[in-house]
């Protein structure tokens, strides 16, 4: 028995794995001017935390569609200002 198991992901989801830090933001395709004040993403099975520090400032659900050109990405926020928001997008 392993102590932590990896969640087996058959879609695009195993990419998105793990803590990812904020660099940049963009939307509709043009850079946001807006400072990042949640600086870490933690995708984990199919949900997701944004940090600021310590604190969880937001968390969520998501999907993706790697089979699809761009690839797709479903985003809804369930905890968090954003509560309820839902947001599509693409990913490399």
């Amino acid at each position: 028995t392993l102590a932590a198991e990896e969640p087996r992901l058959p879609d695009g989801r195993k990419g998105f794995q793990g803590t990812w830090t904020i660099v940049s933001l963009e939307y509709g395709g043009k850079k946001g001017d807006d400072p990042i004040d949640a600086g870490t993403v933690v995708f984990r099975g199919d949900a997701y935390a944004i940090k600021a520090g310590d604190k969880t400032v937001e968390e969520g659900t998501f999907r993706v569609d790697a089979g699809e050109t761009p690839n797709r990405i479903d985003v809804e926020a369930t905890a968090g200002k954003d509560k309820g928001t839902k947001w599509h997008g693409v990913y490399e």
